[in-house]
């Protein structure tokens, strides 16, 4: 069976989150160094509200047998908490730098691994009402052959996975019955399926649902959405039985159980696809526990429980149909401020995506649960266009890295709270390259003369030229909290123009697949460096939502670039099945991309949740798929 490890306490730690409370607690931010240390953990089983915590100087360890001791006060609401670091050195030399500490999490806001389940408060479900999600992305498409990342994040109560990630990092069946046995040539794998679930409009769903769906994924004349990038690996679907099929891969895949466990690969009835062709994108008819409803364009989509659902995941607290009669996804406005706004009028129950400002204020009211989800895999990152004229020149490359003050970015963003990132691999993923750590560390001097030697000189007007052409990078803000902090940044250090322009999200998608813009803000999640395969791959550039880096592409829309280093690796860490082997190839691939300085990592990547906890109760799992499942959710507003 195919699964990946969990974050471990130690790899939170090791990542920047320590965790001083469980259940719904807060939780504080610290990031330690490189060196080989030994960290002796404390256990604080009180749970307690963390206000601020003293920075603590870590004096340089010289090369010798030593304990050092190192008392860190920690401040709290109520009481004064002291943990204990053993620091043991055997012949060498490590220094923690002092701005590196621990920094206090903002009092409010709690943080959490995004393998936990999270308790909204007391359990006491009641059924009736309606509970209301707003989303900032635009939906396109219910058809699951065409839908983008906001399609799928807004079909979450209608569609379902053959397996799904679960807590602790593990992938359990869903509409399979069973995890899948693999055959000796590691090709096939044979899935079982549930024999209880029937689509929303009465049909069974069986192996020539599941078949008919795969059909429709590996058409090539279609024209498909981010599916096209899932199943490039697989060869062919068949039916075994009427509910068992074999899935074959073209080669060996050892992680294809984290494809199968993504939000892509859904199923629609195919009833509903022949009565209504293209208009199922208006007429979806999944498994979930809900079904839709209305569609109103641009403004929500409502859904209705589904009385017949009897085949939640297991880690869900309710397994029979939902408590609310409706669950509705508001289409809010680009606008950050209209966002929070409408979340503070009570419009809708819970949100994603805003700005610091906006959870600064809201962890101050009690009425509101903020939750940070921290998780391994790639930190939020600019993705650097190698094809556009100046960023194809690595020496530009290199200077904007060198050029960015990535603390006082992240610090005005979003109050500093993740980690400040070096690497395009967060430290506890497997395949995380250390060596890659700050490998562009903030030098604005360094940058200036990068750019000097290179021959990009200054103008009048203090931008730097070539040829007569101005220097210019694209950081569209669609909107982000980022653009106008880098434009400042880069103008000011560099002299290279930042142009901004406001894009709408779903333009914006299609433009970036077209490599239109320099710049694309981005992270990803995982166990993993397999992460790195959507954005790296070259067999991934050019399709929606996909890759950005253009490294090494050939002009091909996704089609891969013969020969290419970073393929083959990543090509061969997904059919290596030793773990040890696996990782070493992911190490590599992490400094070849590093290299290439084809990315700015910025922060460690947490995904914010705002709950409004006199409106919505029950229990929050967005595991790796950063989604909230809607199983456990039930409104408090009294129908």
């Amino acid at each position: 069976m195919d699964r990946g490890k969990s974050l471990s306490r130690r790899n939170v730690l090791r990542g920047g989150a320590l965790a001083l409370a469980g259940g719904v607690g807060v939780a504080a931010l610290a990031a330690c160094g490189e060196g080989e240390v030994e960290i002796r953990e404390v256990e604080v089983e009180k749970i307690v509200t963390v206000t601020e915590i003293q920075q603590v100087e870590v004096e340089k360890v010289v090369t010798q047998e030593v304990i050092k001791e190192v008392e860190k006060e920690v401040v709290v609401t109520q009481e004064v908490v002291v943990e204990k670091e053993v620091i043991v050195e055997k012949e060498v030399v490590v220094e923690i730098e002092a701005e590196t500490a621990a920094r206090g999490a903002l009092k409010g806001i709690n943080l959490f691994r995004s393998d936990e389940a999270v308790p909204l408060g007391e359990w006491n479900p009641t059924r009736g009402g309606r509970i209301t999600w707003g989303t900032p992305g635009p939906i396109t498409s219910f058809n699951p052959v065409r839908m983008d990342q906001w399609s799928y994040r807004s079909g979450f109560p209608m569609y379902e996975t053959l397996y799904t990630w679960a807590p602790n990092n593990r992938i359990i069946p869903r509409l399979a019955a069973d995890m899948p046995e693999l055959s000796d040539d590691r090709l096939t794998r044979r899935i079982p399926l549930r024999q209880d679930v029937v689509f929303h409009d009465g049909t069974p769903f069986n192996a020539d649902a599941v078949t008919f769906n795969f059909m429709l994924f590996l058409d090539e004349s279609l024209e498909r959405g981010e599916i096209a990038g899932q199943v490039g690996d697989i060869e062919s679907v068949t039916k075994v039985d009427d509910y068992t099929i074999d899935l074959k891969t073209k080669t060996p895949q050892a992680l294809f159980m984290q494809v199968l466990a993504d939000r892509q690969i859904t199923f629609a009835s195919p009833q509903a696809y022949i009565t209504y062709r293209e208009d199922i994108a208006r007429n979806p008819v999944g498994t979930g526990p809900y079904k839709f409803k209305e569609w109103q364009e641009q403004v929500s989509v409502t859904y209705e429980r589904n009385e017949d659902y009897a085949w939640a995941p297991e880690w869900a607290t309710n397994q029979g149909a939902p408590y609310p009669d409706e669950f509705v996804i508001q289409i809010l406005a680009q606008d950050a401020v209209a966002r929070a706004a409408a979340f503070e009028a009570g419009e809708v129950d819970w949100i994603q995506h805003f700005q610091f400002i906006d959870m600064e204020r809201f962890a101050k009211q009690d009425n509101r649960a903020i939750l940070g989800r921290m998780s391994s895999g790639m930190p939020w990152f600019l993705h650097i266009n190698s094809t556009r004229w100046p960023t194809d020149d690595i020496v530009v490359r290199k200077a904007l890295n060198h050029a960015v003050n990535k603390k006082l970015v992240v610090q005005r963003g979003n109050g500093g709270i993740p980690r400040i990132a070096g690497n395009i691999l967060t430290p506890g993923t497997i395949g995380y390259n250390a060596d890659m750590e700050d490998l562009y560390p903030w030098d604005v001097g360094k940058a200036n003369q990068l750019l000097d030697d290179a021959g990009y000189t200054r103008g009048e007007d203090g931008f730097r030229y070539r040829d007569g052409q101005r220097m210019q990078v694209e950081f569209p803000n669609t909107p982000n909290p980022l653009s106008e902090l880098y434009k400042l940044d880069i103008e000011s250090g560099i002299g290279i123009f930042v142009d901004i322009p406001n894009v709408e999200f779903a333009t914006y998608i299609n433009d970036m697949a077209q490599g239109k813009y320099t710049h694309q803000w981005t992270g990803g999640r995982g166990p993993d460096a397999d992460v790195l395969y959507a954005k790296y791959h070259t067999s991934n550039y050019g399709l929606p939502g996909r890759a950005f880096a253009f490294l090494n592409y050939n002009g091909e829309p996704g089609v891969a670039t013969e020969g290419d280093p970073i393929d083959a690796l990543l090509d061969g860490a997904r059919a290596e099945f030793d773990e040890s082997k696996r990782a070493e190839m992911w190490m590599e691939a992490n400094r070849l991309i590093q290299e290439a300085a084809v990315n700015i990592p910025l922060a460690d990547a947490m995904a914010q949740w705002f709950y409004n906890s006199d409106q919505i109760g029950g229990v929050a799992h967005s595991t790796l798929l950063d989604q909230a499942f809607a199983m456990d959710f039930y409104d408090k507003k009294g129908g």
